[in-house]
Formats: C-alpha cells, structure tokens, sequence
C-alpha cells in the first residue's frame, strides 16, 4: 500500500510581514502551488476636523500678522472767545496796573484728552522774542519786572499749545516762530497785542 506523499510545511504569514500567499495543493503526488498577491494597506481616514486645524497650524506659522493702521490724531481745538482777554488788542498802564493776564485755559479742548503743552513767549516790536520761565495754561505778565518791557510802546504776546511734543528753540534760524515742532501736528498759535501807557515808577 502506498502512503501519501507527504507536502512541507509553510510557514503562515502575519499580516504586514510581507506578500499575502495562497497555498494550493498540487494533483496527488504533484508539488504544492503557491500564489502571491500584494498585501492591500489599510489606513484609518484622517479626521476632516484634524486636517483643518493643521492647515490653520501651517498658514499661522508661515504668514505674518496683518498690520494694524495707525489711529489719526485729533489735534485741539481752541475757541478764541473763551480766552482771556477776549479781545487781540490789550491795553495796559503802568501806573495803574501792576499785571496783566492771559489764559487760554478754558479755550483748548482736545478731543481724545491728551495732556496739553503750552509755550509763552513775548517780542517788541524789531526785537527777537524772549520766553517765558513758567509755561501752564495761564500766564501773568509784569511788564515793569522786564527791563525790554518798561519803555516799551507795545508789545505781542504769543501762546503755542498743542498735544504733541513742542519746544522753544531761540537758536532757530527764523526767530519770527521759535518754536520746533511736529510738521504733520501744527500747533495751536494764539496772539495778543499789548499798547503799554505812562511809565513804571520805580
């Protein structure tokens, strides 16, 4: 009696270890057939809400922030009927008057609340200007206290105000406006004219 012959053993293939094979056994006697066909991947669909937020990731990273536009400044505004004295021609004696006044303080109003700078300085006629020592809102000016100002026939008063930085400059090539300030911020200008009458007594 014959035995059967007898076909080797294959090894089995765990999946992903290589090609997917199908074993067939040959005619009685004959060789065992075997058949490979590729093992097909199989891999879990990304999540659409996964990929979005990578996306989002990649252009943050790559692109940069837009830039933000400058705000325009408001500058002040100053109404001229509200200053002290109200008028642009002052008159002024010396025998009876001591000081005179000049305020702008409740005329400047600046509509984004911005701190306020003021500059004061005086000119006689034909003469260069000379600055005040105290710069607020109000000034007090004694004309017999100033040497310029005590045989002077008339004198202009000049007030600069504004929200930006400013400063009194009296090595400007221009003395007319001695005033150094921002060209895109012109500053507030506010003038008075001041006839002096008699003579200071001492």
């Amino acid at each position: 009696m014959t035995s059967p012959s007898r076909q080797p053993l294959l090894p089995s293939a765990s999946p992903g270890s290589g090609p997917d094979l199908e074993v067939g056994l040959g005619g009685r006697g004959g060789p065992a057939k075997l058949a490979a066909r590729p093992l097909q991947s199989r891999r879990a669909p990304v999540p659409w809400g996964l990929g979005l937020a990578l996306l989002l990731l990649l252009q943050a990273c790559v692109m940069p922030p837009p830039e933000e536009e400058p705000i325009p400044n408001k500058p002040p505004t100053l109404e001229w009927k509200l200053t002290e004295p109200q008028g642009s021609w002052v008159i002024f004696n010396r025998l009876a008057d001591s000081s005179l006044t000049f305020s702008v303080a409740n005329a400047v109003v600046d509509p984004e609340g911005d701190r306020l700078s003021y500059i004061w300085f005086w000119r006689v006629p034909g003469g260069d200007p000379s600055p005040l020592s105290a710069w607020p809102a109000t000034m007090n000016l004694t004309p017999c206290e100033e040497w310029a100002l005590r045989s002077a026939k008339t004198v202009q008063i000049t007030v600069v105000v504004s929200d930006r930085l400013i400063e009194y400059d009296r090595f400007l090539e221009d003395q007319t406006f001695p005033v150094v300030y921002e060209e895109a911020y012109p500053p507030l200008v506010r003038e008075w004219t001041v006839e002096m009458l008699g003579a200071c007594v001492n």
